[in-house]
């Protein structure tokens, strides 16, 4: 968060001096958030959740386009062969890239063209490059999964690299031109005191307004940890970062508390690849009338069946905004709980028996 703010200060007074152009200013703010941490920190909250969303679609369009498709949570099944929607399927450098390009972009004719493009425009603009970012590779991946180029085939990253530029760059690169042009309005750069006060007037305002927001989400009294005890037939033994692990046989149960609303977890999506296991199909079901995100743990010949949610003894939930709204309006703080067994059988059993 700290990258965050001074990213912000230096964006914010980065405008030379008297020029009159708001839009100018928000697009260097978008190109500061893009450099900084935000794109990691919003693919390790939201990204999970995401790529699931894109493989449904994905089986949705090949499924309308009379292909015989098979969606299994992330996994989709063609003629038998498996394509995994995994992280790098979202790409996440090429969406940094691309936003960049479509910042550079932006600001590279407003120069060129000498012409101040309205805040409404700049913020249109900003959607519709992160919109073509999500088409780009949702094409992506229906192609890959067509045309069987799994991760290991020589054109998997050439298509995946020609579908950015003709659904992404080359599109975002017509529009900044075009809407500079159409929307633009012409000023002349000047160094008149009074202008170049009021800016830094105003820039300052949002500056301190930015700080006291951060300051009034960021510093306030510690919330009640979601906290378990000693349960009857577990052992339980506290791990790193406040994680509590219980266990017995057959069945093991972590507990990680969320330090805050805006903290990102460790989910099992990422925390079980430090043991060797590569986490698939994943899928969203409901046990017992609760959702939750279920997944297979594989070590070389080992199978693992592995279920996650957030609690916080009040409510349950799997969505990321859900629990995070209600931490930040003063509910206690949610926890991850990751139940893990070795047989898929065994799994709703485990997850009623914690319950």
């Amino acid at each position: 968060m700290l990258l965050i703010l001074l990213t912000l200060l230096l964006i914010t007074f980065a405008g030379w001096p008297g020029q009159p152009n708001q839009g100018a200013w928000l697009a260097r703010l978008l190109l500061g958030l893009t450099l900084s941490p935000v794109l990691r920190y919003v693919d390790v909250v939201f990204g999970f959740a995401v790529r699931l969303r894109l493989s449904q679609w994905a089986g949705f369009l090949l499924r309308s386009a009379g292909v015989p498709v098979a969606i299994d949570g992330n996994i989709l099944v063609l003629y038998g062969q498996e394509m995994a929607v995994d992280p790098a399927c979202m790409g996440l450098r090429m969406t940094s890239l691309t936003l960049l390009l479509a910042v550079f972009w932006l600001l590279a004719y407003e120069r060129r063209q000498v012409r101040s493009l309205p805040l409404g425009w700049v913020l249109a603009y900003g959607s519709v490059a992160f919109g073509l970012t999500v088409l780009s590779n949702l094409i992506r991946i229906v192609l890959l999964v067509l045309f069987g180029l799994g991760p290991d085939h020589p054109l998997h990253e050439l298509v995946g690299l020609a579908c950015m530029v003709i659904y992404a760059w080359l599109p975002l690169w017509a529009l900044a031109r075009w809407v500079i042009g159409r929307y633009g309005v012409q000023w002349q750069p000047t160094v008149a005191s009074g202008g170049f006060h009021r800016a830094l007037l105003w820039r300052s305002g949002f500056v301190i307004a930015s700080l006291t927001l951060f300051s009034f989400a960021f510093v306030r009294p510690v919330r009640q940890l979601y906290f378990v005890g000693k349960r009857a037939g577990y052992e339980r033994t506290k791990t790193l970062f406040g994680f509590v692990q219980y266990s017995r046989p057959g069945e093991l149960i972590y507990v990680k508390p969320l330090p805050d609303w805006y903290s990102a977890e460790h989910s099992p999506v990422f925390c079980w690849k430090g043991q060797g296991y590569t986490l698939r199909r994943i899928r969203e079901v409901v046990v017992a009338g609760q959702p939750m995100y279920v997944g297979e743990l594989r070590k070389g010949q080992q199978r693992l069946q592995t279920a996650w949610w957030f609690s916080n003894g009040l409510h349950r939930s799997i969505g990321q905004v859900d629990i995070r709204t209600r931490m930040l309006c003063g509910e206690p703080g949610f926890a991850l709980i990751n139940v893990t067994v070795a047989e898929v059988s065994a799994l709703p059993a485990a997850v009623k028996a914690w319950r």
